[in-house]
């Protein structure tokens, strides 16, 4: 099992594809998929490799359960290669040859007689799709495993919870996407959280799934600006989450209150003539 990290399918071809290379052979590599309920995600993508070359390379970030590879594989050509490396040359001079015994009968059906498989060419996702397909992997494999119905995100309009919020949309158009597919899991595990087992449910719009299982909340005070508030309401409305905004100025007022009780004294931004201390806790208040 490999997890995920940036560009890593690049690191696990060149090691397999100098394995195979420099001394010949079949590699079969076989990854997990999935999140394993910690921080860690495994991104799939097995292969199977031939003397330095993928001759089969299977699905990265998938939301399918299982991803089942076939190659057809001749190992003469494994032989071949080793004895025509310089380094084996005395080596294979030197070697007996191995017995054959021919038979009157074949091992496998004439619908199984095929060629061997030929080189492909390897896909890598762009850095940038590596960055939004991986966490959303993550979160739905999360999500469909937890038995939670759906995530909950305060939106401030701010870059963090912006990214979250984009990759979450970004999660449901790859849900939408497998469902179109046909894939039974996915969309057994999209009726339940939306609490549709019993219909015949298909999720065919990103944003109509992401009304369904995604709310955003704008906490706003009176120190936040209008910018922020449009902001978090375009990117909501772009994603489709269900979006609230909400007034949290009475909560804040109560923190401060109690803590001026207890303390005998009022915090102040920076600005007001506060302390960075003290411009700190307000900010963390809200």
């Amino acid at each position: 099992g490999s997890h995920h990290e940036l560009r890593k399918l690049n690191q696990r071809l060149d090691l397999i594809r100098n394995a195979t290379a420099k001394s010949g052979g079949v590699y079969l590599y076989a990854n997990q998929q999935g999140c394993d309920g910690g921080r860690l995600y495994f991104d799939g993508c097995a292969l199977i490799a031939v003397n330095g070359e993928i001759v089969v390379q299977g699905s990265q970030f998938s939301l399918k359960d299982v991803d089942v590879l076939t190659a057809q594989v001749n190992l003469e050509d494994v032989r071949s290669y080793r004895g025509s490396m310089i380094s084996r040359s005395v080596q294979a001079s030197q070697s007996q040859p191995i017995p054959r015994i021919d038979v009157d009968f074949d091992l496998t059906v004439e619908e199984y007689h095929r060629a061997p498989s030929v080189p492909v060419n390897v896909h890598y996702h762009l850095p940038e799709e590596e960055i939004a397909y991986g966490p959303s992997c993550w979160l739905w494999d999360y999500l469909r495993r937890s038995g939670a119905r759906g995530y909950f995100l305060p939106l401030s309009g701010g870059s963090d919870s912006s990214a979250v919020a984009t990759i979450i949309g970004s999660m449901c158009q790859m849900v939408v996407k497998e469902s179109a597919k046909g894939n039974q899991q996915v969309i057994h595990d999209v009726r339940r959280l939306t609490g549709k087992e019993e219909s015949d449910y298909v999720p065919s719009d990103a944003r109509e799934l992401a009304n369904r299982i995604f709310c955003t909340c704008y906490m706003g005070t009176k120190n936040n600006s209008q910018t922020t508030r449009n902001r978090a309401n375009t990117l909501a409305d772009q994603i489709g989450s269900y979006h609230l905004n909400a007034d949290i100025n009475s909560v804040v007022d109560a923190m401060l209150s109690l803590f001026t009780r207890l303390t005998g004294k009022m915090p102040q931004y920076k600005v007001q003539g506060g302390t960075d201390a003290e411009n700190s806790a307000l900010q963390n208040i809200q």
